[in-house]
């Protein structure tokens, strides 16, 4: 199976040791599970692979999918990183 870009990192905010993505994905245009495997690959090209989970805010009106990754910090995924999908 291909690997689907998902999208390109904008931004990312610190939650404690969890790294919240930006921008948010469409929730109508993807169907994921609660956590899912993603590839990261830097702007110079380090390949990290890592447990991520999706979820989709209960008070938000855009229906939107939040990508938060375990674990993870700002300096290890930096702007302009890749996150793929199988």
């Amino acid at each position: 199976m291909d690997e689907i870009l998902l999208l390109t990192l904008e931004g990312a905010g610190q939650a404690g040791d969890d790294l919240l993505i930006f921008p948010a994905l469409p929730a109508d245009h993807y169907s994921f599970g609660e956590i899912e495997r993603i590839k990261v690959v830097t702007p110079d090209q380090l390949v990290i692979e890592k447990d991520a989970e999706f979820s989709i805010p209960f008070d938000s009106e855009s229906r939107v999918c939040l990508l938060l990754i375990p674990n993870a910090q700002k300096d290890e995924i930096p702007v302009g990183s890749q996150i793929l999908i199988k």
